[in-house]
């Protein structure tokens, strides 16, 4: 299987800078941004503001698989998240494991 990397600019914390992700990351950052109304670079700032020793493009991968294992334990009861998660997105940078 092949993954088409795209590489974009992102400002991160006043910064501006270029990561490359895989398109279908890209597109979720974008998705998470307009369900929490949050600008995307507000987001890649968060994430990398979170980020201990992984590179930023891992803390990004990490961040987005936290996020939607979030809605998912939210969503096992059929009790689904529609919008906002509803907690503090900084808790769900932090988490590695």
């Amino acid at each position: 299987m092949t993954y088409k990397h795209v590489r974009k600019n992102v400002t991160i914390h006043g910064h501006r800078t270029s990561m490359s992700l895989e398109t279908a990351i890209w597109s979720g950052l974008e998705e998470i941004c307009k369900r929490e109304d949050i600008t995307f670079n507000q987001l890649c700032s968060l994430i990398d503001r979170s980020r201990e020793t992984i590179s930023r493009t891992s803390a990004v991968r990490t961040f987005i698989v936290n996020y939607y294992r979030y809605i998912a334990d939210k969503c096992s009861d059929r009790n689904c998240i529609e919008g906002k998660v509803g907690i503090g997105l900084e808790l769900i940078a932090v988490k590695s494991d």
